[in-house]
């Protein structure tokens, strides 16, 4: 059975902090059609997080980006 949750592309992104919240504020701007340019993305609402939720995030981020890393076949090989 196929997946149909949407996906939207993550084309950019905004990070900043409100240092007398100690929050870290995230925004990301994604593509929610196929064939939209830059200024034509949507931008998600503004995300705060603690120093401790960046960091996890980081970490969680780092350890999807080593897996799918890991998971891509060397050239000249198909799976």
């Amino acid at each position: 059975m196929e997946n149909k949750t949407p996906i939207y592309p993550v084309v950019r992104w905004g990070i900043s902090q409100a240092p007398t919240h100690q929050i870290g504020l995230i925004r990301l701007a994604y593509f929610t059609a196929p064939g939209q340019t830059d200024d034509q993305a949507s931008e998600s609402p503004i995300y705060g997080f603690s120093p401790e939720q960046l960091r996890t995030l980081a970490d969680a981020l780092n350890q999807a980006a080593d897996e799918l890393q890991a998971a891509v076949p060397p050239p000249g090989r198909r799976n």
